[in-house]
């Protein structure tokens, strides 16, 4: 019984050697590039001895006879010697036609390289310079064309070419700036919760698109937190800040938004409310609201209403 099973063992061994040639092999196919031929045939020559080695031994594991095992590793070394043979035939062919495959096409033609042919300069012609006077007159409703005297009309010699823009004195080719918002600020109260915290509501609208808007709140009693959403869009913002300008610190917060969606700083009506939630520990009333936009040149709001959008 023991015999049998040291026998067992022993040919397990011997499947185990035989699987760890095959492994060389399709380790040796995988190396195949052609830095690591020598490394391919390496693998080839480990697997073709562990392949002689294992087959006589399990042969003589299964029936202990010179003449089985000879025979075996006659077998073995033609059958797996000439596989390996023919596969490294196979990986040369399969090599070679890669290689065709993916040179580089010959040029079809040789370009000479000229040298670029310097342009010599001209001096303007003093042509361009002796116009006659041209008269421009301007609106006296266009906002940045003020010029003294003649309800914006410019007079004098005006120096142009003869094609071209001409641009006289004061002309604002910039777009207007856009006109100031109006800020409707919609507030409701609720609270005690579970906790006895009582939470504040605070809903912005806009009428126009606003840059990096910035609020600060002022209440009758001190607030603790914040926290600040405009629909779904992900905010980048300073939050929480207090308004240095009061006497009690803890009955002011404020906010601003820098970007929007991280791609923008503008605030669409499209957009919707800014709801501004403010938690405190006691009933704590809105007294003021301030607000401003822009980052460097900070302009504050002219008109914030209390009052809901309708």
């Amino acid at each position: 019984m023991v015999r049998k099973a040291a026998q067992l063992v022993l040919a397990l061994l011997g499947c185990a050697i035989v699987g760890l040639a095959v492994n060389f092999v399709i380790s040796g196919v995988g190396a195949s590039g052609v830095s690591t031929v020598q490394i391919t045939h390496a693998y080839f020559f480990i697997a073709f001895g562990l392949c002689i080695l294992a087959a006589p031994l399990a042969t003589w594991i299964i029936s202990p006879r010179v003449s089985h095992v000879i025979c075996a590793f006659t077998l073995t070394a033609i059958i797996v010697g000439g596989g390996l043979e023919w596969l490294d035939g196979w990986l040369k062919r399969e090599k070679a036609t890669e290689n065709i495959a993916n040179r580089p096409p010959e040029p079809i033609a040789k370009l000479n390289y000229l040298p670029p042919v310097p342009i010599p300069l001209t001096k303007t012609p003093k042509s361009w310079f002796s116009s006659p006077n041209i008269r421009v007159n301007g609106s006296g409703n266009v906002v940045g064309n003020a010029v003294r005297g003649n309800d914006n009309t410019v007079t004098g010699t005006i120096n142009c070419p003869s094609v071209g823009l001409c641009a006289g004195r004061d002309i604002n080719l910039a777009p207007p700036p856009p006109p100031p918002p109006t800020i409707k600020a919609c507030v409701s109260y609720s609270g005690p919760s579970a906790d006895g915290i009582y939470s504040t509501v605070v809903s912005l609208t806009t009428n126009v698109q606003t840059s990096q808007p910035g609020f600060v709140m002022l209440f009758d009693k001190p607030v603790d937190r914040e926290d600040v959403k405009l629909g779904f869009h992900p905010l980048m913002m300073d939050l929480g800040f207090r308004d240095p300008r009061v006497s009690n610190k803890e009955t002011s917060i404020g906010f601003k938004i820098g970007s929007i969606d991280m791609s923008r700083s503008i605030w669409n009506p499209t957009d919707g409310p800014i709801e501004a939630t403010i938690t405190s520990k006691s009933p704590a009333k809105l007294v003021k609201i301030e607000g401003g936009r822009g980052e460097e040149n900070f302009i504050h709001f002219d008109k914030i209403l209390l009052e809901c959008a309708k």
